[in-house]
Order: C-alpha cells, then structure tokens, then sequence
C-alpha cells in the first residue's frame, strides 16, 4: 500500500518532478511482481493491473486521476485478504526514494 500511495502521491501533488528509476520504477515493479499472481487474479483483473501500472509508469505524463490508483489500491487489498502472509522486508539498494 505504500508503494501505491507514494506513487499517487508524486503525480498528483508534483506532477512526476521527483519521478525516478531509482524510487517509483521499483515501485511499480514490486507492486506489479505481488499483483500478477495468476492464483489470485483471473486474466482480465491481471491485464487491468498491468494496464494501470503501464498508465502511471510514463513520467513526463503524469496521471492525476483517482480512478487508477483507487483500483490498484482495491486489487492490493484484495490480495491482502487472499493471502494473508506478509512479504518480508528485503533491503533494496537500489531504492533511493
């Protein structure tokens, strides 16, 4: 969930100034790495995951609408209540946010 919201956050209160390979791609590519569970997920909530993180994934456009980052926020939650393990904390280096 905060993946998701520092992601919204950039691109609506900055307008993607701050957006950087080191921070909001890894971002997007943990959140779609936990997203894309094919046990969860049937193909076309997959393929709207995927559309979304897409979306918000163009720097110089930054998308500033509720919509996409509400639905993302929902299928995080939802794969919280399918699978209630917790993701350990792994130290990224390369995340520099």
């Amino acid at each position: 969930m905060r993946a998701i919201e520092k992601l919204a956050d950039e691109a609506q209160r900055n307008g993607n100034i701050n957006f950087s390979a080191d921070c909001h791609v890894i971002f997007i590519s943990f959140i779609r790495k936990h997203l894309n569970d094919e046990n969860l997920f049937d193909k076309t909530t997959i393929k709207q995951i995927n559309q979304d993180l897409d979306r918000i994934s163009i720097d110089d456009k930054p998308y500033t609408e509720d919509d996409l980052y509400d639905r993302l926020r929902e299928r995080i939650i939802d794969w919280y209540l399918m699978n209630k393990t917790p993701i350990h904390h792994s130290l990224n280096s390369k995340l520099n946010c």
